[in-house]
């Protein structure tokens, strides 16, 4: 949460005029802190053991689709 400089309420990132509008920026913001975030997922899954991979029921070749579908909320599309 943010405080709102020069003001007494706190505002989150959601009340932004940006964002609010739809605005391409705001469009280009989201996507890139998800791009920023689904990395971050990947550099974590990746840096967890095998034991506990195989205990979650995935393999290493399945860590992009999760982080993806965490991400982003979606299935990928799996090449064929």
């Amino acid at each position: 949460m943010n405080i709102a400089i020069g003001t007494n309420r706190a505002t989150n990132w959601s009340d932004s005029p940006l964002l609010r509008a739809g605005s391409s920026v705001g469009r280009k913001v989201g996507a890139g802190l998800q791009a920023l975030q689904y990395a971050q997922m990947i550099s974590v899954m990746n840096r967890l053991p095998d034991d506990y991979l195989e205990k979650a029921g995935l393999r290493r070749s399945d860590i992009p689709e999760q982080a993806h579908r965490a991400i982003y909320g979606e299935e990928v599309a799996r090449r064929r």
